[in-house]
């Protein structure tokens, strides 16, 4: 059975459920039930939102506890943001927002991103959102891009659309961008284009564990690395 707590404002006895949760009491909830709470909060509201001179410093109270415990901050916010609950909430949170928008929604939000990335990396950026050619297949592997259907699960999957720099030299400019899956981007971005043909020509052998020439001085050191040493 649920156990039942005084409310130390309205006097009223009230089932732990109405009451927030607080750590700061040995009972693990706070002594202000949520009705009063709300009540509290919304009379301080009304009360403050035209002091000028209490916002301000609030706000200067604000950024000198973020400046000192900066650290502290970074670090609580990392563990937060790690907890499976709240990563499954912030992906459901996403597949949702993503199932809403339009196709003219979805390739503003992909340009936008594109844009702040253009700025960290220092290359060229022009476009728009008409610059970019909508797709749902990926031209490269040729599979079906997720863009954020509640099937997914969320962040950066290997078929999550990502806008990608045709020439990565040219920057984000009009005619060298193109919609690929994030793995495609990640395999195109990961090599040159010379390892990336060597990588189409092996590939095939490898895979059915075929002999792949190797060039004659790696073929030899390899070989020497085969044998047992001396002695």
């Amino acid at each position: 059975m649920e156990q039942l707590r005084i409310c130390r404002t309205c006097k009223q006895e009230k089932l732990l459920s109405a009451f927030n949760k607080d750590k700061r009491h040995s009972s693990g909830y706070a002594t202000q039930c949520k009705e009063c709470k709300r009540a509290y909060d919304k009379s301080r509201y009304e009360k403050v939102k035209n002091d000028s001179e209490f916002r301000a410093k609030k706000l200067e109270h604000g950024q000198k506890y973020r400046e000192t415990h900066k650290e502290q901050i970074k670090s609580y916010s990392t563990e937060y943001n790690m907890r499976p609950e709240v990563v499954a909430r912030k992906a459901t949170w996403y597949q949702e927002k993503m199932s809403k928008m339009s196709i003219k929604e979805r390739l503003e939000l992909m340009v936008k991103r594109a844009s702040h990335r253009a700025k960290l990396k220092e290359v060229d950026f022009n476009i728009t959102w008409e610059d970019v050619e909508y797709v749902e297949i990926c031209p490269i592997l040729e599979i079906p891009l997720n863009w954020g259907e509640t099937s997914n699960e969320g962040g950066r999957n290997v078929d999550t659309p990502s806008l990608d720099r045709i020439n990565p030299e040219l920057g984000y400019v009009k005619g060298n961008v193109k919609i690929i899956s994030t793995l495609a981007n990640m395999m195109k971005s990961s090599a040159s284009k010379e390892q990336i043909r060597l990588f189409c020509k092996n590939i095939d052998k490898y895979l059915e564990n075929e002999e792949i020439v190797r060039p004659a001085d790696k073929k030899e050191s390899a070989e020497q690395e085969d044998k047992e040493p001396l002695g």
